[in-house]
């Protein structure tokens, strides 16, 4: 009986949507980032949709809400994870400077 749950479970597909460089790629006014970014949440809301918010930390730095802003997609139930400190291009970095990326992020 355990065999046939667990294949009825792998059998279940599952989409997630991604976003990439939260907050907001781009985006230096923090009214218009928080804009985005619950526009974007209300959507996943009314649509039961799963995402994950990849974080680009100097984003956050830089704007003036941006911790606000990744506190949002936890409250809404949205996972986050790690671009890195700046999202530099990691075919250029030596392996020391991809690992200070990731440990800043």
């Amino acid at each position: 009986m355990l065999i046939g749950a667990v294949t009825s479970l792998a059998q279940q597909r599952h989409v997630a949507f991604t976003f990439d460089d939260l907050p907001v790629a781009g985006i230096t006014d923090s009214a218009e980032a928080r804009a985005i970014n619950i526009s974007i949440l209300s959507s996943l809301d009314r649509h039961r949709a799963p995402a994950i918010g990849f974080v680009i930390e100097r984003s956050v730095q830089e704007l003036a809400n941006g911790q606000e802003l990744l506190s949002l997609w936890v409250k809404h139930g949205q996972d986050l994870g790690n671009h890195i400190f700046s999202h530099t291009i990691s075919d250029n970095l030596t392996a020391k400077e991809f690992e200070s990326g990731i440990v800043a992020g």
